[in-house]
This record gives structure tokens, sequence and C-alpha cells, in this order.
């Protein structure tokens, strides 16, 4: 640390640069940041002490030199000078470039990747623009670098600093934004031609009161075309030595200050005015940071000797008076990749960049890699011209960075402008000569559309005719159809009655047996339990018991007659279901006749007889009767019932017939009036056609007409077009030119316009953009 500020302080002395000025309070300062930052860390790697030393010592010394030797040598000198000190680490590594410390990414004031570094400030950039003020901020790499070096200042203790460059650089821009990112409020004066320095010390009084008095983190910005005079600078330089200025409260404006200072206090101590003052004061040198920013062609900052507070007390940041080539490649690329600059322009190989590859990726294309270098070189070349002829005429000519931005909007805008022109012509005459071509073609196809007209017309004539006849013989046969199935529903209605009239003597006949077989069934039902297990129970069963399941087991189907199957029988869970369920229809006569013969002819063999024998044999019994007399009658009727039958088959077929027949008829009554809607149809398309052939010969006729009065017009419109084509690809170089002309060539004699503008060309030419 000794080394490299004793190696500065010799190199760099105020006879090189007024603000050359070394004193302990540079190490001081050096000090207490490795201090602070080393506070962070549990444990801190060589490598990483390393590149803080480097770090801090670039921001003390380097940040403030002007000439690029003198940075050089700087960057040499800390470099060595650690690399001695630091034997053992890999300072190679350690001081790889860029060497970027922050606390925006992790809180933990540590070195960030420059990637990651800048992503965030973009993300930032829109959250200010939303809460703030719209800002477009171009963060290149100058930008990042200073934005930290900002930060750094103002998170210290006394935090001051100097920013000089010249316009066009955004320090005022770039000073709100990092102010914002610490959460303090910004405070700069408004100078008009009514400002006067009483005015000045007013406002000195309302920040310092914001400042001591409420509290307020406060940045405040002091501009040098706010100064009106040495006296502004005087007070300046008191705020910065002191933290207050002489004579700026006294009388009335000092009781007022007391009072709200008073006012403020929250803890009810009370204090003398003396030690409220002094409160007062050092609020306001820890909590008030100044940021001065200077052009270095200033005449005020010239007058720094006088103000040492100036220097001494601030951090000095050199913006420079020009951008590096990298710095204007990245504003250029990202100020123009928004615009389309791919009219015609040649392709080339990225292999025949210069040394740019680490600002290609601000390329959309090659093409504003092209426009992107031009505007460097044409940049750099006025630059080169304007130290020349201040050498000639001892004029000087400043070109600064916000000449480069006034080019490159210039450009943006006479490009947009030429090119939207441009294609607007060209689509116009594009349109004129599209609209020609297509009526030549319509014509053709309209007379083409008049021979197919005529042969359709024809054709719609043949099926017309065959339509009607067609029409004519499908409604003879819907006639004779609808006849035949009138017929056929006369012949089912007679069929209907009879069949009505003969199931009503059927069942007629099974309304009789049908009450008695729905009693016996609920007596079936009625059969307890207790009377089915003592059945079960018999080993031989009385006779008339015997006798009456047999009869139950003959109807249900059952084969075997002895009494172990017989009990079986009875013991299945639907034995009852399956009697009440039984469909006495089903009865066959070999079954009636075994019954009548074997069991209803005994006439021991009745209800009540088996019924005293058992309670639950006699509904069995009473079932039985029930089934057979309803047998008996089924059978009796069985003629007439096979008679209703056919009958009703005969029916049902002759209404099949006369469905068939209908559904025919309706198909046929259907297709007749297809037919007729299409023959409609073609009637009207006949019509159609023959009005279309009128109205296509009206128009071959006047488009005819159209073409041979725009015959010549057509050439010059396709000769303009042509030319479009070719300015197309000029476009680009041309805005170039004019936009140089507009943003440079103002403050140049003739003799020198006529020289840059070869020189422009020439660059042209080199980067191939054509013109």
């Amino acid at each position: 640390i000794v080394d490299i500020y004793l190696n500065s302080k010799h190199r760099f002395t105020t006879d090189i640069q007024e603000h050359y000025i070394y004193s302990p309070r540079e190490l001081t300062r050096y000090l207490r940041a490795l201090y602070k930052a080393i506070m962070q860390y549990d444990v801190m790697r060589p490598d990483e002490l390393v590149r803080l030393v480097a770090h801090e010592g670039f921001r003390l010394f380097f940040d403030r030199l002007v000439e690029d030797e003198s940075r050089k040598f700087c960057e040499t000198m800390i470099e060595t000078t650690i690399k001695t000190n630091f034997p053992n680490v890999d300072t190679q590594h350690a001081l790889r470039k860029p060497i970027l410390f922050t606390t925006w990414l992790t809180k933990k004031y540590e070195s960030v990747d420059q990637e990651e570094l800048r992503n965030y400030v973009r993300e930032r950039l829109k959250v200010y623009g939303e809460e703030e003020q719209v800002m477009r901020m171009i963060v290149f790499d100058d930008v990042l670098a200073h934005m930290l070096r900002i930060d750094r200042v103002l998170r210290q203790p006394l935090g001051h600093a100097l920013l000089m460059g010249t316009a066009g650089w955004g320090r005022n821009s770039i000073t709100r934004f990092v102010s914002w990112l610490n959460g303090m409020q910004v405070f700069s004066i408004r100078v008009s031609r009514s400002y006067s320095f009483e005015d000045f010390e007013e406002d000195l009084r309302t920040v310092m009161k914001r400042v001591g008095v409420q509290g307020e983190s406060v940045c405040f910005i002091f501009n040098e075309m706010n100064v009106l005079g040495p006296a502004m600078i005087e007070r300046m330089n008191a705020l910065l030595a002191s933290g207050e200025v002489p004579g700026l409260f006294e009388g009335e404006s000092y009781s007022a200050l007391i009072n709200e200072c008073r006012a403020a206090q929250r803890d009810g101590a009370m204090d003398t005015e003396e030690e409220l003052y002094k409160k007062f004061i050092q609020t306001v040198q820890r909590k008030l940071h100044i940021v001065f920013t200077m052009n270095p062609s200033d005449q005020n900052v010239g007058k720094g000797g006088s103000s040492p507070a100036l220097f001494n007390r601030c951090v000095v940041d050199w913006f420079g008076r020009r951008w590096d080539d990298q710095a204007m490649i990245q504003v250029a690329a990202e100020l123009t990749e928004t615009v389309e600059l791919t009219l015609g322009q040649p392709e080339r190989s990225l292999i025949e960049r210069e040394d740019e590859s680490a600002v290609s990726r601000y390329f959309a294309n090659e093409q504003h890699a092209m426009v992107a270098r031009s505007m460097r070189d044409i940049h750099m070349a006025v630059e080169t011209a304007s130290k020349l002829s201040a050498q000639v005429t001892h004029r000087e000519i400043y070109i600064t960075p916000r000449s480069y931005l006034d080019f490159i909007q210039h450009f943006v805008t006479l490009f947009e402008e030429k090119r939207v022109e441009l294609e607007e012509l060209q689509i116009h005459l594009n349109s004129g000569i599209g609209k020609l071509t297509s009526t030549e073609k319509e014509v053709a196809t309209m007379q083409l559309d008049l021979k197919r007209k005529q042969e359709d017309l024809q054709v719609q004539n043949a099926k017309a005719e065959k339509k009607l006849e067609q029409i004519m013989k499908d409604q003879g046969t819907a006639d004779t159809k609808r006849k035949e199935a009138n017929e056929l529903k006369q012949q089912v209605e007679v069929r209907r009655k009879e069949v009505a009239r003969d199931k009503d003597t059927v069942n007629g006949e099974l309304a009789k047996v049908n009450p008695m077989v729905e009693e016996a069934k609920a007596a079936v039902k009625g059969i307890k339990k207790q009377n089915l297990d003592e059945i079960r129970a018999f080993n031989l069963p009385p006779e008339k018991v015997r006798l009456a399941l047999e009869m139950v087991a003959i109807l249900l189907g059952e084969s075997d007659l002895k009494w172990d199957n017989l009990k079986k029988f009875i013991k299945r869970d639907d034995f009852i279901s399956s009697v009440t369920n039984f469909n006495a229809e089903q009865v066959t006569t070999q079954q009636r006749n075994i019954l009548e013969r074997n069991y209803f002819s005994n006439a021991e063999f009745t209800y009540e007889n088996v019924n005293n024998a058992s309670k639950a044999c006699g509904p069995l019994v009473k079932w039985g009767e029930s089934v057979m007399k309803f047998s008996e009658i089924v059978h009796s009727i069985e003629p007439l019932t096979n008679q209703v039958k056919a009958l009703e088959n005969e029916a049902n077929q002759l209404a099949k017939k006369q469905e068939d027949l209908e559904k025919t008829v309706t198909q046929l009554e259907n297709t007749v009036s297809t037919l007729k809607n299409e023959y409609k149809v073609m009637i009207a398309e006949v019509e159609k056609i023959r009005s279309d052939m009128v109205t296509i010969q009206n128009k071959v006729e006047r488009s005819m007409k159209v073409i041979s009065n725009l015959s010549a017009e057509a050439i010059r419109w396709r000769e303009q077009s042509l030319t479009c084509d070719t300015d197309k690809p000029l476009l680009v170089g041309d805005c170039l030119l004019s936009a140089a002309f507009l943003a440079y060539g103002g403050a140049f004699d003739e003799v020198d316009r006529q020289s840059l503008s070869r020189q422009w060309t020439s660059i042209l030419s080199l980067q191939k953009v054509l013109y």
C-alpha cells in the first residue's frame, strides 16, 4: 500500500495536473476501504486479498489520471508492486481484468462477473424507469466501471466525488441512478436567469436542513453549468472541508435552525444550542454526499488551487474527453440494434473483424458490425481533424461523446425516414405495375372464361331437359304406389278388427280362472317355514303329503319322485318363488294327463283333505288345481289363440307392406321435390351464366382500353422500381455520410469538410459499406 502511494506521489504531481494531489489522507482511505471489505469475510483467500488491494489501489490512484500513458504506468506499477509483495500468489489469475467490486449482487463487497453485473443493472434500470423516470442508458463497460466507482464513494463516510469529463458521458444520469440504488435522495440546484448567489445560499440551507434536521441521506449533484462564480466554489469548498458554510446560518436563520433541531429531537434531551448545532454539522458530514460534475475545460476547475478541499476531500473520477474504441462500438451497436440494416448489404465473414471479439455479442448481424465500426472510425477521423484544425486556426473544436450520440441519432432518424420513403415509393410503383400485370392476366383469364361459360351453358341446358324427364317419370311411379298403399291400408284395418274380436274371446275365458290362480299363489306365499320344516322332518310322509309334493314336482319339471329327492326339492331357497312364478301356459298335455290320472282323479286328493294333513301342502294342492284348470282352458282355446296369432301375423305383414309402400311413395315424392329444386337451380344457373357472359364481355372491353392507355406509363414505373432496388444497398452508407455531416460538419470550414468527406467515404469503402 505504501509503495503504491509513494510511487504515485512521486510520479504524478500538480505540475502535470492540478488535481494530482496526494496526501496521507489517501493512505487512510486505502486502509479504511480494505478494512471495511475484509471484515465482511470469515476467511479471505490470498488471491481475493490481492484482487481487493489492486482494486482499491486503482480506485484511489488510477481513476484520477488523465493521459493514457499515465494510466498505463499506474496500472503496470500497481500490478508489479503486488507481484513483488505477494510472490506466492497466482497474480495472473488474481489480477485478471476487469476487476469489479460491489455489493449489488450479493450484499457483500466482493469481485463480480461483468456480464452478471450488466444484466443486474439493466433490470434495475427498468425498475428505476417505472419508479423515478424513464432513462435510456447504454450499459457499456466504462459505464459499469463508473457506476461502481460512484457507488463506492457514496457508501463511504465523508464520501464525496469529483467527476471530470466532457458532455455526453451521462455523469448526472449515472449519479442519480446509483443514488437511487443506495436509497438516497438527489438534490441539485436549478439555475435560471434570475438565479442569484442568495438563492444559492438558500438552496444550501435547504439541503443541509433536509440532511441535518430531517435525517435524509442526500446526494448533492453540483454541475459545472451551475457555477455562477468563484464564490460558489468557495462555499462548496467550505462545506466539503468542515460540513458547514461560515455565515450561512446567522441571526434569524440560526435561531430557526436551532428550533427545528430541537423539535426534531426524539430522545427528549435538553441540549444547548452549541450541542445541537454540533450534532447538526456532524449529521451533515455523515449523510450529505457531494458529487461535482466538471468539464476539464471549465475555467472554474482551474481555480481549484484556492479551493483545496475540492481535490483532497473528493475522490476524483476522470471520465475523460472521449470514449475508448470499444465503448464507441458498444454504444453504436446498442443504439442501432432495432434498426433493420439488411437492405441488400453484402454479408461478410466474421473472421474479417479486427480485435473486437470482446464486443461481438452486441452485433445483431454483420451489417450492424459494419455500421458500428464505420461510426467509430468516422468519429475518430473527426477528432483527429479537430486537433489539426486547432493547430492551424488556433480555434478549439470540441468533439465530445455527445457529438457521437448526435451522430448516431441522426443516422437512426435519417435511415428510418429514407427507408420508409424508399419502401413506400417502391410499394407504390410495384402496386401500379402489379395492377397492370394482373389486369392483363385477368383479361386473358376472362376471355378463357367466356369460352368456358359458353360450353357450360350448353351442358346446363342438356342437364335441365334430362332432369325434367326424370321428374315426370318419378311423379307417375309415385302416384301408382300411393294407390296401392291406400288399398293395403283398408285390408289391414279389416284384419285388425278380426284380431281384436278373437282376442276379446280368449281374454274372457282366461279372466275366469285368473283370480283362482292368483289366490292360490297368495296361499303358497303364505306357507310358513315351520310347516315346510315339519314336512322335511318326515322319514316316511303321509300319503296325502307325498302326493301333493309329487304333483308340484311334476308341474315344475322334476323327474325323480323319490321322497329323499322331494325333501331336497322343497329345501331349495327358490322353492316358493318357483311355484309362485310358474307360468301355467307351459303345462304340457302329458303332464296334464299324468296329474289327472294319478292325482286329481283320486277323490281323497282334495284341498281340504290335504290341508288337514299339512298346512304347507294344502295351498300347494290348491295352486295345482288352479294351474290345471288354467291349463285346460288354455288347451281348449288353443285353436282360437292360434287363429288370433295367424290373423295378427297376416295383419302385420299387410301393415309392413303398406309401410314399405308409403316409404317408397315418400322417397319418390322427396326425389321429385329434390329434382324440382335442382331443376330450378339449373334454370337459375343457365340464366346466371348468360348474365355473367354479358358482364365479362363488358369488363374485357374496359380492361383492354386501360391497358392500351397505360402501356407507356408502365415502362417508366418498371424503370423506377429497378432504381429503388439499386438504391437500397446504398441507403446505409448515404445515411451515414449525411448523419456525419449533420453532426460534425457545421464546425469546420469548406476545406476541412471536403477533407472529412473524403476520409468518410474511404472508411465506408474499407468497411465495405456501399454508398
